[in-house]
């Protein structure tokens, strides 16, 4: 574990590094919006996939089936 002392300058040595990558803030802004939105529409198929499930194992069973420990 390294100590705090020799963590404290790394800030300062990586914002050169930040500004002359290329990668300007407002491109940034854009690739964490569309990461965003990304995860987002994942997320949303995937709740809609679940209560798709869910509908056809009520339909099937007439209920939720149990989750029991003797599986």
């Amino acid at each position: 574990m390294p100590s705090p002392v020799l963590l404290r300058p790394l800030p300062r040595l990586l914002r050169p590094l930040r500004s002359s990558s290329g990668c300007s803030a407002s491109a940034a802004q854009r690739l964490s919006h569309s990461v965003r939105e990304h995860s987002r529409s994942l997320l949303q198929k995937y709740r809609s996939q679940e209560q798709y499930f869910k509908r056809k194992l009520k339909a099937a069973y007439g209920r939720f089936p149990e989750v029991s420990d003797h599986a």
